[in-house]
């Protein structure tokens, strides 16, 4: 199981989920696999396709329960059958309410013998983000921040780099490549002129999809993000570039941050990184939006003019919001720490 981890864990997919497979027979390994890039064919059949006939009477480790459904392909419960293999292993149930079980219930009634629960705390968080689309209807979102020891994001007159180090960044691009999507604001935009991609030597990997959320004030009519196709969230009107994403305005006017998530999601983003400005930042803070925090502390102080990393609502020290710090450590000079919102 832990080798189909690993191979689960080399894939960046969405909206389906980075399944790792393992065939073992007599002891050895006879075929192995992960979900194919673009989510087909799934890991099972990777694994097949490989073992051949050496799968009959084997065992299957499987990091995510097989489907039993019919959906685009045809389950991989019928293909295990077929194959003729005599036990499955499952980390986890697949947390789609409407398929878990069923693919141990196909399994099980053709008599293979199946068993649940190996590494499933790994396999869970591997799964994180898969898991969380379907208990919040909604991607997971992750807001990074650079700032200053005393709090700010930029100072008093809106300059902002570079706060933390080289270190930091890369570790940033690393962030990047771990997510579906890359959101912004438009004042971000209009600020920094970012591309929002992965930018490390040598990278060929996944590259996070930009999300452009538009504000009252037009977008610029040139901007670099708008080669790569932009995904931009608006309450309606034409646009210079990207991709629109309409959803419905707040009572201030803007799109509304619950809808843009759920928009998200049904558009396949199954993980969210928000690097937004104050404004943004604060807003998803106060409704509740941010599952997890990756703040690097740069080696600089501001001096108590700068901008602060969150403009949002908070008016008293009893309505401060509890986290749990998961890491806190050195990136070159700046301190990286991540935390969960309780």
């Amino acid at each position: 199981m832990k080798r189909a981890l690993l191979l689960a864990a080399q894939k960046s997919l969405h909206p389906n989920p980075a399944v790792g497979c393992v065939i073992v027979k007599d002891g050895s390994i006879v075929g192995e696999g992960a979900t194919d890039d673009g989510g087909r064919p799934h890991a099972e059949i990777m694994a097949l396709r490989e073992s051949g006939a050496s799968a009959r009477g084997g065992t299957v480790f499987v990091t995510l329960e097989p489907h039993g459904h019919r959906s685009t392909s045809p389950p991989c419960t019928e293909a295990l059958i077929d194959a003729g293999v005599s036990k499955v292993v499952i980390a986890m149930l697949d947390p789609n309410p409407h398929v878990s079980g069923s693919g141990v219930g196909k399994l099980e009634e053709a008599g293979i013998l199946v068993e649940v629960g190996l590494e499933a705390d790994r396999a869970q968080q591997h799964l994180l983000h898969y898991s969380h689309s379907f208990s919040h209807n909604r991607p997971y979102v992750v807001m990074k921040a650079g700032l200053t020891l005393d709090g700010a994001i930029a100072a008093k007159d809106g300059t902002s780099q570079w706060i933390t180090s080289r270190e930091a960044r890369e570790d940033v691009h690393r962030l990047r490549a771990g997510l579906n999507a890359v959101m912004v604001g438009a004042g971000t935009l209009r600020t920094d002129d970012p591309l929002l991609d992965v930018r490390l030597e040598g990278y060929q990997g996944h590259q996070p999809h930009p999300v452009v959320v538009s504000g009252t004030t037009p977008l610029p009519k040139r901007a670099r993000i708008a080669d790569r196709e932009p995904l931009v969230v608006t309450t309606g009107g034409d646009l210079p570039w990207g991709r629109p994403l309409v959803v419905a305005p707040d009572e201030n006017g803007l799109p509304d941050l619950t809808e843009i998530l759920s928009g998200l999601l049904a558009e396949g983003y199954l993980s969210v990184l928000a690097e937004g400005g104050a404004a943004l930042n604060g807003a998803l803070w106060d409704l509740g939006l941010v599952d997890k925090g990756v703040w690097h502390l740069g080696a600089k102080v501001a001096g108590g003019s700068g901008l602060p990393v969150l403009a949002g609502s908070l008016d008293t020290l009893a309505k401060a919001v509890d986290v749990t710090i998961e890491d806190i450590r050195m990136v070159g000079p700046d301190i990286r720490c991540e935390f969960t919102r309780r």
